[in-house]
């Protein structure tokens, strides 16, 4: 297991490095909104978030808690400054995305207490939450991208640690919304990619429901990294 989960990484097609955010920055009172960004911009700051989220998952399988807590923090301290700017936007921002702010406040609580915890399945399960919640936002300020091409993503990536933790049983559900989330997303990938790019996610999910009905929990692993693997090609090639 340990020697494949540097594909975690990878998944979402994110460059090296990861940004952090260890000063104290001196807040303007007042200022309860994202800065503003231009339609169609995502802000970097979500996209660290979700990178580090994904990193994380590493780390915490590995147990190397000095980095997930090194890491942890960095997430926090990007999401405050995302949700409290130092610099007033130019203009009237968008409608409000603070009503997105939610799930991503829930599970990075999550991620907090779990790592503290020192849990790796609840961290790791946490910080594909935090990641998820992260992408959520960057589908609100660049809605061209299909959310269901991250959704399918997240669904992977849960399927990939539970058949790590050995719970198998969890896998049948987990598909179902696989399964239910390509439907809508496959004719979106026809059309700006192929029919043979579709095809090649449906066997895959031929195979991982096989592996599920044999309850052979390494074989699902493998495949779920493989859809994982096509859904980040999809979006690198695509969109």
């Amino acid at each position: 297991m340990l020697a494949r989960l540097g594909i975690s990484v990878v998944l979402l097609g994110a460059t090296a490095g990861l940004v952090t955010s260890c000063t104290h920055r001196q807040k303007e009172a007042g200022i309860s909104y994202a800065a503003w960004v231009p339609p169609g911009n995502v802000p970097p700051t979500l996209r660290e978030i979700g990178t580090t989220a994904v990193d994380i998952i590493d780390l915490a399988a590995l147990g190397a808690w000095p980095q997930v807590y090194a890491r942890v923090r960095d997430i926090n301290n990007a999401w405050s400054d995302y949700k409290h700017p130092t610099v007033v936007p130019p203009s009237d921002p968008r409608p409000p995305d603070t009503l997105l702010y939610g799930p991503l406040d829930t599970a990075l609580a999550r991620l907090r207490e779990a790592a503290a915890a020192r849990n790796a399945t609840e961290t790791m399960a946490a910080a594909n939450d935090v990641n998820a919640a992260a992408f959520d936002l960057i589908a609100y300020y660049n809605p061209s991208v299909p959310p269901g091409l991250h959704r399918l993503a997240v669904l992977e990536r849960k399927i990939l640690l539970d058949s790590w933790d050995g719970r198998i049983d969890a896998a049948p559900d987990t598909l179902i919304e696989v399964r239910r989330t390509w439907e809508h997303v496959r004719p979106v990938v026809v059309a700006r990619s192929s029919e043979r790019v579709a095809e090649a996610f449906d066997r895959s999910l031929a195979d991982q429901q096989a592996a599920v009905d044999a309850l052979a929990s390494t074989r699902l692993g493998d495949y779920a990294e493989n859809a994982l693997v096509m859904l980040n090609e999809m979006e690198q090639l695509s969109y």
